[in-house]
């Protein structure tokens, strides 16, 4: 197998359909953000979902070797590893207080 079909299986085997089902409307109605625009799409990819994921859009990736393909009516972008996230211009320095519950990822926090 080629590393280029190995990486077209691996998009084949996470592009899914995302339909939010009751538990994902309980978390959103609770204060927890989820990408609301792919819910009822077909079909979502990997590199979608990334971007879908923040809500302004503000996501900053770093892609290696990409090969740019372009016809009259399409542009293509082809890579052959997963971008790298980069932080953005937004962050915070905190200094962790405790943890909210011993089985939860939430923390109260304070300005650092």
């Amino acid at each position: 197998m080629s590393v280029n079909q190995g990486i077209q299986d691996y998009v084949k085997r996470v592009t899914t359909d995302i339909n939010f089902n009751q538990a994902t409307e309980d978390s959103m109605t609770g204060g927890t953000i989820h990408p609301v625009r792919l819910n009822n799409l077909n079909q979502v990819g990997p590199l979608e979902s990334l971007a879908a994921d923040r809500p302004d859009d503000n996501v900053i990736v770093m892609v290696k070797n990409p090969i740019v393909t372009e016809s009259e009516t399409r542009t293509s972008l082809t890579i052959a590893e997963e971008p790298v996230q980069i932080t953005g211009r937004f962050y915070g320095l905190v200094t962790i207080i405790k943890r909210e519950a011993l089985d939860s990822d939430r923390f109260e926090v304070s300005p650092a």
